[in-house]
């Protein structure tokens, strides 16, 4: 009777593994399923085979920097994740950390520009009709518009264009990361100059700038994209806004005199004024600051570059003797070009790094694995 009895608990204990087997494999087959479900206005057979594409490519090495970009004349360089993406008057260019082209593409653009997120970029044709989406490895989507682009912003969730509109003063047409349009915003008054991303919920920020009383006057809206509805607005007195960014939890609007900093709610929270300084360039790749380059003078001889908190405060500065001609930043570095010379700031020890250039060097771009200096026809690299 014994042995019966241990043979019915072994069965037992048996039947009892496969059981919590079978539910385990339950629980892992409905997760999958959902994360599908959830993710399917993320992932697409494009972005997939460009994933896979991408990290393949990595593998391998070139000749190393500096290097010659074929083609025309040089328009902008972006940093990727790792490497750099370089755009001339006529064709689209990547090239991985070690000098390794990985792609090389004609957009065929009358006046072409470019913006990036992660390691996607979005060529248009400032002007022109169309964009293109580009990986590392491949182009992954096309378009053209009926009406003029004024401009273009990428995030990890939309793609938003500025045009003309037949109907309106300008419109704003935002697509998914999968290539989807998703909504149109109309603009009845004032040109849309700016669009920034809220990339921890599906709002958007759209700067609007238009005359009142002989002077500029910008508007800053908020716009729930999955509901497709304007959730407030905020009037800016005197503002000539060229850009928006996000900088810590703040919309961060960029005008020709000054810079105001708004809430995610449109409260405001301060400002910033240039103090008569003209404004040369800026990056906002920091996450809880923004850079930027003021020049002294209208020759551009000698400036300052600042780092401001989300409230207007100053956390950094860099007096610069020379001109001013670039800056960007990533992490605790800040890269400027001044007086055909490569600077490379830690703003945690306060100490600068100069490299000497090319003298036709007019943009730099700092990313996770060195800072990027371009040319008319060349491109170097530095290492922090």
């Amino acid at each position: 009777m014994a042995e019966i009895k241990d043979i019915k608990a072994a069965r037992r204990k048996r039947n009892s593994k496969k059981a919590i087997r079978r539910l385990i494999v339950l629980a892992v087959a409905f997760v999958i399923i959902i994360g599908a479900v959830i993710l399917r206005e993320s992932i697409s057979k494009e972005n997939l085979t460009a994933s896979v594409s991408d990290f393949f490519s990595s593998f391998g090495s070139g000749e190393g920097f500096p290097l010659t970009v074929p083609g025309s004349r040089t328009v902008q360089a972006q940093s990727l994740n790792s490497g750099t993406a370089v755009l001339t008057q006529t064709q689209f260019f990547v090239y991985n950390k070690t000098g390794k082209e990985l792609q090389s593409s004609v957009h065929g653009f009358s006046n072409p520009l470019m913006a990036r997120s992660g390691n996607k970029t979005v060529v248009y044709d400032r002007g022109g009709n169309g964009i293109k989406v580009y990986s590392k490895t491949k182009q992954l989507f096309s378009y053209t518009f009926e009406n003029t682009i004024y401009g273009v912003e990428m995030s990890d969730k939309y793609i938003a264009v500025i045009t003309a509109s037949q109907t309106h003063s300008s419109e704003v047409i935002v697509f998914t990361n999968t290539y989807k349009e998703r909504m149109k915003w109309y603009c009845a008054e004032g040109r849309v100059t700016s669009i920034a991303f809220d990339d921890f919920s599906s709002e958007i920020y759209a700067a609007v700038v238009d005359a009142e009383n002989g002077g500029y006057v910008s508007s800053v809206y908020k716009i729930d994209v999955a509901e497709n509805e304007e959730k407030g607005s905020i009037k800016l007195q005197g503002m000539l806004a060229m850009s928006l960014k996000k900088i810590n939890g703040s919309v961060t609007v960029i005008g020709d005199e000054r810079i105001d900093f708004l809430s995610s709610d449109l409260e405001n929270m301060g400002s910033y004024s240039y103090g008569g300084k003209a404004l040369v360039s800026l990056s906002d790749k920091m996450n809880e600051t923004i850079v930027l380059a003021l020049s002294d003078s209208e020759n551009d001889r000698g400036g300052v570059i600042v780092t401001l908190n989300n409230k207007g405060e100053e956390s950094a500065k860099i007096a610069v003797s020379e001109d001013i001609t670039a800056v960007d930043c990533y992490k605790n570095y800040i890269a400027y070009l001044s007086a055909s010379k490569l600077n490379i700031y830690n703003i945690r020890t306060g100490k600068s790094e100069f490299y000497e250039t090319d003298l036709d060097a007019f943009s730099v771009t700092a990313g996770k694995d060195g800072v990027y200096t371009l040319g008319v026809t060349k491109i170097e690299k530095q290492a922090y």
